[in-house]
Formats: C-alpha cells, structure tokens, sequence
C-alpha cells in the first residue's frame, strides 16, 4: 500500500525510488524475522517474492540515480532510451 501511495503522490522519481527501497527492505526484514506461516513452502515463496520486489526496488533506484544523462537534455534522453 505504502508502494502505491509513493507511486501516486510522488512526482520526483529519485525520492520515490528510495522510499520504495526503504520500504521493500523493511517489508522483507519483517518476512525473514517473523514467518507467520508453519508451512515451510508458503514461507520461502513469501519471502522470494519480497526478494524479487525489492530487486525491483534496487533496479529502479539504480536507473533513477545514474550519472551520464541529464533529465533536462532531450536529445542525450532519447539517444540514451
């Protein structure tokens, strides 16, 4: 829910992007401290699925903070995507 609310109410991707890996580190740090399920299978799904969306999370921080390419330079985006 926290992840939607940054999408929605954030226009800054890099504020949004570390707000996002803050976020999916907490939500994963509470799966690997705490598994609230007795099965075995549920909680390693649970937590590989956190694992992916904070991969996610670090992709998207790492796109959004890498040096080369001015935002404000329409060309040098183009040429870059």
């Amino acid at each position: 829910m926290a992840m939607v609310c940054f999408t929605v109410f954030l226009n800054n991707v890099r504020w949004m992007s570390v707000l996002q890996l803050v976020s999916t580190f907490l939500l994963l740090y509470l799966y690997l401290k705490w598994l609230p399920y007795l099965s075995e299978a549920v909680n390693c799904v649970r937590v590989g699925i956190y694992s992916s969306t904070l991969w996610a999370a670090i992709m998207l921080a790492v796109m959004a903070f890498r040096p080369g390419v001015s935002s404000g330079d329409a060309d040098a985006v183009y040429k870059q995507q």
